[in-house]
């Protein structure tokens, strides 16, 4: 069921997060230079920083969907250690997992390059890159609603919810509601996609300034509409865990 938002709110706070991201990594760049420690102090404060964010969105989606931007962002004060925890470990099974493949992937193509086997080296690239941009989508949809749990069943100090079980949750709920968040990914991504294919074929035309001017208008289109449908994916992704917990929370709560 399709519920009322503040969609101007989400937008506003969706501005916010990106701004103070790019501004955070660009000092963390240009402080870290050739540090890795700095660099990898940098990467966490990032984590962190999208990680408020987007509590803050999920929570507001919960508790308050008509509020003001300030509303949306005080729901920061439910974040707790656990939750940031949770978070962190979720973001480090991803990022091992993909380094696990592309090192595996590697040897594979090192070894092919060195038997001079130009086909199997090129066949175990595009194997690599398809497993991992797989194992990614499916990782993704599995943790879709990460947050929105979190800020359901972890800002309570009653809820004595293990690390572990909670981590359980999140995958159990991912699973369940699979198909449903596909095809909102889905419908997000299909006026990308044909803007993507009229760019290209702009691209190949021989329009001269006219095919300019509506490319640009295509990018600037674009670059709305990602704003927009970011806000109205996570609206609807809360529709869906709403739903989901008004039949199944019983069982999330043992």
């Amino acid at each position: 069921m399709k519920r009322e938002y503040k969609l101007s709110s989400l937008i506003l706070v969706m501005i916010l997060a990106s701004v103070l991201t790019m501004i955070t990594s660009w000092l963390f760049f240009a402080i870290a230079g050739n540090s890795l420690i700095m660099t990898f102090v940098g990467q966490i404060l990032l984590m962190i920083l999208s990680l408020i964010f987007q509590f803050a969105l999920s929570s507001g989606l919960l508790r308050n969907r008509m509020g003001s931007v300030g509303e949306y962002l005080n729901q920061v004060n439910y974040i707790n250690g656990k939750i940031i925890l949770i978070n962190i470990i979720v973001q480090i099974v991803i990022t091992f997992i993909v380094t696990l493949v592309t090192s595996f992937g590697g040897a594979f193509l090192f070894i092919a390059m060195v038997e001079a086997q130009p086909t199997t080296g090129t066949f175990v690239a595009i194997l690599v890159a398809l497993l991992i941009v797989a194992f990614i989508l499916i990782y993704n949809l599995l943790i879709s609603y990460s947050n929105f749990y979190m800020a359901d069943f972890l800002v309570d100090s009653y809820r004595n919810i293990g690390i572990f079980e909670a981590i359980k949750n999140i995958f159990r709920i991912g699973k369940d509601l699979m198909g449903k968040t596909f095809m909102v990914y889905l419908k997000a991504a299909i006026i990308p996609i044909v803007l993507l294919i009229i760019m290209i074929l702009l691209g190949r035309s021989n329009f001269g300034m006219g095919a300019a001017f509506l490319f640009t208008l295509i990018i600037i289109a674009m670059l709305i509409y990602s704003l927009v449908i970011g806000g109205i994916v996570l609206a609807r992704m809360s529709d869906l865990y709403i739903d989901y917990m008004e039949v199944n929370r019983s069982k999330y709560l043992k």
